[in-house]
């Protein structure tokens, strides 16, 4: 009798650790209006530095794909459409809940992102415009910034950097998602980086 009660309970124990199990990292995008075959997959080899492309993906138009296997490795990645055009996607290694994307590349403002962690990707998407506009408001302002002596260029990068950071932290104040303090650390990370860098 012990023996079938101790049979029932780790039954019990596997089937309840199944059941917690997250759905694996997959992200599934559907891209329209895209004349060409593919997009690269590069890959940072730090979580600072992209350096490495990893593989070309095959995106025929107007079809779902998978990403699943692309992304698993614990990095961040980046999808590039087209040299020429600079729309890209950032997924970070700390989402790891599925994604949906629809893309649609002659509208890119269009895009609709779905998943538990969707503000990730949003908001790489959000700060580039964001970064966009406060570098043309600044370059105007001054009647362009790589025409300022260094001394005065650093300290607009580093109000320009500033303005970022908040950004970020305005960005996630309200959330709650998995994995959004290490993704907000990695990004402030990130941002301080290459103002240094610059």
């Amino acid at each position: 009798m012990k023996n079938i009660y101790f049979f029932f309970l780790l039954l019990l124990a596997l089937f309840s650790c199944q059941s917690n199990k997250s759905e694996p990292k997959t992200i599934n995008l559907e891209v329209s209006n895209y004349d060409e075959n593919f997009a690269l997959l590069l890959q940072y080899t730090s979580d600072l530095s992209l350096n490495s492309k990893l593989d070309s993906i095959k995106i025929p138009s107007e079809e779902k794909i998978s990403l699943e296997k692309e992304l698993l490795a614990n990095a961040n990645s980046i999808l590039k459409f087209k040299d020429d055009d600079q729309f890209t996607l950032t997924f970070s290694k700390y989402i790891n809940q599925p994604i949906s994307i629809k893309l649609d590349l002659q509208k890119p403002d269009s895009i609709i992102v779905e998943g538990k962690q969707a503000k990730f990707i949003e908001y790489q998407l959000d700060q580039t415009k964001y970064w966009y506009k406060i570098y043309y408001d600044f370059d105007e302002k001054y009647s362009g910034l790589m025409k300022l002596d260094s001394k005065d260029f650093f300290l607009i990068q580093d109000s320009i950097t500033q303005l970022r950071l908040q950004f970020l932290d305005d960005y996630f104040k309200d959330a709650d998602l998995e994995n959004q303090k290490d993704f907000v650390e990695l990004e402030r990370n990130k941002l301080i980086y290459v103002n240094l860098y610059d």
